[in-house]
């Protein structure tokens, strides 16, 4: 169906871009009024259109006095800069105002559109790498079935990030609120991808201020006797201050690639004892195949007690001076933005999925609306070390 919508004649162009956006659809009425008409065939005007795709820029006629005339259009993106270009990049996000004005017999006659275009929900940083939202299967020994899981499916190029735009209110989190819940998804069985999966929590102001957490793989010795295949070790650390983990019975690790233990695997597998059992640490001469969703892993911070937990065990207290010699005081905004990046590289790509991000109700929806812009950052540190 045509889109047609009544006009206004206008006493000066200067008119034409000044006062508030109309919406989509908005009829302008007076008694002049005659009708406009895109000249595409059965265009119709979209409420919202993805960031990041291309909007061809319909033509219309406007009818004056029974004479049809072409009108000019001209674009107002969300950063108050202004294009005639007919293939609009949608590379902004915000509200974009399509404004058509023609002249007739000294009159002008204006019609305005306005659509949204939200921001991306998440995003990589580069076309090396991909997200999307699907399903995960992998067979798993211990029950001897296939699990499948939803989740965001991550393959994240090196020096590449998954950046999430949504803001979170940190001054609410808790150690029971999981920043993140996931697991690592390996291209082959027994065969480690990336030894390091990087989560950063960047205050929504300050870029400099930050709070890095690491989920390490268990890299120490290899053996029938290793526990490593579904073992990971997570350390934290704000800006400034080193990567520390503690782990009961040995205290604190700090920039070793150690820390506190968390049950998961890098590899999608584990051993099996001499009994036939499977688990966590079990040690045997077996190794057989896990379903890494078995042992989901999962990082929360605490802003009361400003510390970092992996599960249920407390990684760090970011001002004690029982871990750090410099103290971190959290974010001043109050608020920040999650990433993800990864370290460590063995394969072309480091493979994850995530079946939580705090602050995000829904995985599956690829854009939202925000009424603080997020601040891009250039990272000049591509393997997440200090």
């Amino acid at each position: 169906m045509k889109l047609k919508t009544k006009i206004v004649a206008l006493a000066s162009t200067a008119l034409l871009f000044a006062g508030a956006a109309f919406g989509v659809g908005i009829t302008l009425n007076n008694a002049n009024a005659e009708e406009w008409t895109a000249t595409a065939t059965e265009w119709q005007w979209e409420e919202k259109y993805a960031f990041g795709s291309t909007l061809d820029v319909p033509a219309y006629t406007v009818t004056v006095g029974g004479e049809t005339i072409a009108a000019n259009a001209i674009v107002t993106l969300p950063n108050g800069s202004t294009t005639t270009e007919a293939a609009l990049a949608l590379n902004q996000a915000g509200v974009y105002t399509v404004s058509y004005y023609a002249n007739k017999d000294g009159k002008e006659y204006a019609k305005t559109v306005t659509f949204e275009v939200p921001y991306k929900a998440y995003y990589a940083t580069s076309d090396r790498s991909s997200v999307e939202y699907g399903e995960y299967s992998a067979y798993d020994s211990k029950d001897d079935t296939t699990h499948t899981t939803k989740g965001l499916l991550v393959r994240l190029a090196n020096g590449d990030k998954l950046e999430f735009s949504h803001l979170i209110d940190t001054t609410k989190l808790t150690s029971k609120d999981n920043l993140m819940t996931g697991f690592i998804t390996p291209d082959a069985f027994n065969v480690a991808d990336f030894d390091k999966l990087i989560v950063t929590l960047t205050d929504s102001q300050d870029p400099s201020v930050y709070l890095q957490m690491e989920i390490n793989r268990w890299t120490l010795f290899a053996g029938p006797s290793d526990p490593g295949k579904t073992t990971t070790f997570v350390s934290a650390g704000g800006n400034g201050q080193d990567m520390v983990g503690y782990e009961d019975g040995k205290g604190i690790h700090v920039n070793d690639n150690v820390g506190t233990p968390l049950t998961g695997t890098f590899v999608a597998a584990a051993y099996k004892s001499a009994k036939g059992d499977i688990g966590a640490y079990w040690s045997g001469v077996e190794v057989v195949r896990i379903a890494p969703d078995r042992f989901p892993l999962s990082l929360s911070y605490d802003a009361e007690l400003n510390g970092v937990f992996a599960g249920p065990s407390m990684v760090s207290d970011l001002d004690s001076s029982e871990y750090y010699d410099t103290f971190w005081k959290g974010f001043p905004s109050g608020k920040a933005r999650i990433s993800f990046k990864a370290a460590g590289y063995q394969g072309a790509t480091a493979n994850f999925c995530l079946t939580s991000v705090y602050g995000v109700e829904d995985l599956t929806e690829l854009g939202f609306s925000e009424e603080e812009p997020p601040v891009i950052t250039v990272d000049t540190d591509g393997d997440g070390a200090r």
